[in-house]
C-alpha cells in the first residue's frame, strides 16, 4: 500500500505541474501497486490517470479507462463517473454540453460531501466557462475548487487551484 500511496502522490504532483507523460506513467504504478497487493484501485488514480490521457489529448483512451474502471466499480460508476465524463467533453471541445451536465454534477457531488471529485469537477467547469466567456461562472467554480483546496488531506489541490486562477 505504502508504494501504491507514493505513486498516486507523484502522479498528482505531475499533474499539478501538467506533466501529463509523468502524471499517466506514475498512475499506471499506483494501479498496479494496488492491484498486486489485492486492493481495489482507488477512485484518485482514476481521475489522475484521465486527466493525465485528456492532457496528452488521447481523448479515446480516456474514456477507455472511463469505461474500464466504470465495469470494475461495484454500484455501478455513480457521479465520479460522470464527473469525468464531463472532463472529456471539455477536452473535446463540447463545452456548452460539459456545462449543462455540470451543474447537476456539482450539486450531487456537494450533497455527497465529495470534496475531490467536486474540486476536480469544478476546475474542469471553470475551463469550460472560461472557453465559452463566462468569467463570473468560472470565478464561482474556482471557488468551489479552492474551497476543498483548503481542506487537510486535499493541500495539494491548491497549485492547480492557483494555475487556473491565473488562467482566469
Amino acid at each position: 500500500q505504502l508504494e501504491a500511496r507514493r505513486a498516486v502522490e507523484i502522479a498528482a504532483s505531475h499533474l499539478y505541474e501538467e506533466r501529463y507523460e509523468l502524471t499517466h506513467a506514475w498512475a499506471a504504478r499506483a494501479r498496479a501497486a494496488q492491484k498486486a497487493g489485492g486492493v481495489p484501485v482507488e477512485r484518485v488514480v482514476t481521475i489522475l490517470d484521465v486527466h493525465a490521457l485528456l492532457g496528452l489529448g488521447e481523448v479515446d483512451r480516456a474514456e477507455e479507462v472511463l469505461a474500464r474502471e466504470s465495469r470494475a466499480t461495484r454500484g455501478g460508476p455513480g457521479a465520479a463517473h460522470g464527473a469525468l465524463e464531463i472532463a472529456v467533453l471539455v477536452r473535446r471541445g463540447e463545452l456548452s454540453r460539459a456545462l449543462e451536465l455540470g451543474d447537476a454534477a456539482i450539486t450531487a457531488l456537494d450533497r455527497r460531501a465529495d470534496r475531490l471529485f467536486r474540486s476536480v469537477l469544478a476546475r474542469d467547469l471553470a475551463r469550460a466557462c472560461i472557453g465559452t466567456g463566462q468569467l463570473a461562472r468560472a470565478d464561482r467554480m474556482l471557488g468551489l475548487a479552492e474551497t476543498a483546496g483548503d481542506e487537510p488531506g486535499l493541500a495539494a489541490l491548491r497549485p492547480i487551484c492557483d494555475a487556473e486562477r491565473a488562467r482566469l
